[in-house]
């Protein structure tokens, strides 16, 4: 049952929780998602929501008669607010405060990190950027995980700070100037990990404005899955999913445990970030040779058709050998190893499409010269036949190999 602000009516087994999150903010939905998927498991739980058009905060505590309560705490005022009122409360994370000064279940934000320099060391960049919130915690984690990361792998990484936030047009316009200045000394190819989808989303402006191509000078990933902003932008944005309705989930759990009597928490609840949702701004390897760089290009581009390696090399001044020997030291395979991995990875895509097409056309699609063919070639890539992948595998495909 949910109920406005007030207006709960208290029996004595009834659990008032005040749910001080507003469906406006960004990325807040999912949070209430997982906190409304587990109070309808709670028959003794009683939602007071914000009331419409109030943007919520801890503040809000002292508008309602609750048990306890959810909220994004995001300053030690309002820590001092919900020790005021003396309930349990529990945080969904905040940018400005401190682990340890109130309950909460939050992204684990050094794993953010670590895998956005992942997403772009196994594309085999050594050269990276990342773009950092001004005075943001959460963007510390993220930092150290990102350059913890890119150190293991011998990767340089250049780093950036800038407001996620603007008074003005001026302003935003001369954070802009900022970032077009520090790409404009980069060297490229380099990936370029920005603070959120929106910041991602201002870093293909800067590198249209600098004429620089989105992905092959500059791949560029952000954070959250926005869906509205990564795909709606050109190229489209890859971007680390946050699973915010486990964040929801497991915040109203700590909450229930807490309103049950059960001790505060030593440390925060860490949940880590979904996987690397892969479009087109990162779908490219970090590659310096040319004639490597034109050859996995066309290979991208038109798995689907019937070519071989012989083809490959027409289209680069070396030879067969030289090639191989080039594919060899960027990549670590020759080239009919990485044709055959993106035909392989297209068929993944195919088998778990649901469209049900027969095997034949699944390799005729992929480049493959009959269903017999995919099926050697699947196999020994995958260690199973294709029937088995579409009817029992859950799909790790990379899509970076998918046109």
């Amino acid at each position: 049952m949910n109920r406005s602000a007030g207006t709960a009516i208290q029996t004595e087994s009834q659990k008032q929780v005040a749910v001080l999150i507003s469906p406006d903010w960004p990325g807040s939905a999912a949070s209430l998602a997982g906190i409304m998927e587990y109070a309808e498991k709670k028959k003794d739980w009683h939602i007071l929501n914000l009331p419409p058009g109030f943007t919520g905060g801890p503040e809000a505590l002292w508008e309602f008669k609750a048990d306890g309560a959810l909220a994004y705490v995001s300053s030690e005022a309002e820590a001092d607010v919900c020790r005021r009122r003396n309930l349990p409360i529990v945080s969904l994370g905040s940018a400005h405060l401190k682990p340890g000064v109130v309950p909460r279940v939050i992204l684990d934000n050094d794993t953010v990190g670590r895998e956005a320099a992942s997403h772009f060391i196994t594309r085999r960049f050594r050269r990276l950027g990342l773009i950092c919130s001004e005075g943001s915690l959460d963007t510390e984690f993220r930092r150290h995980g990102f350059i913890c990361a890119a150190t293991e792998a011998d990767a340089s990484v250049d780093v950036l700070e800038l407001p996620t936030r603007f008074c003005s047009w001026g302003d935003w316009q001369a954070a802009i100037t900022r970032l077009e200045e520090w790409l404009s000394g980069l060297t490229y190819p380099v990936g370029i990990a920005a603070s959120n989808d929106t910041q991602a989303r201002e870093v293909l402006l800067a590198c249209r404005n600098l004429n620089l191509r989105v992905p092959n000078d500059v791949a560029v990933l952000g954070v959250g899955n926005n869906e509205r902003i990564c795909t709606y932008a050109k190229p489209k944005i890859s971007s680390v999913a946050i699973p915010g309705h486990k964040i929801g989930f497991q915040a109203a759990q700590l909450l229930d445990r807490l309103m049950d009597g059960e001790a505060l928490p030593d440390t925060d609840v860490l949940i880590p970030p979904g996987n690397v949702v892969a479009r087109h701004s990162s779908r490219v390897l970090g590659i310096d040779n040319v004639h490597v760089l034109k050859a996995v290009s066309h290979i991208n581009a038109n798995a689907g058709e019937a070519f071989g390696v012989d083809h490959l090399v027409s289209l680069v001044p070396v030879s067969r050998r030289t090639l191989e020997t080039l594919f060899r030291e960027d990549l670590d395979c020759t080239p009919h190893q990485y044709l055959s991995r993106v035909r392989v990875d297209k068929a993944k895509t195919l088998l778990k499409s649901g469209s049900r097409k027969k095997l034949q056309d699944v390799a005729i699609e992929c480049g493959f010269s009959s269903s017999k063919h995919l099926r050697e070639v699947f196999e020994a890539h995958t260690g199973q036949k294709p029937k088995d992948y579409r009817r029992t595998e859950t799909p790790v495909v990379d899509l970076l190999a998918v046109p």
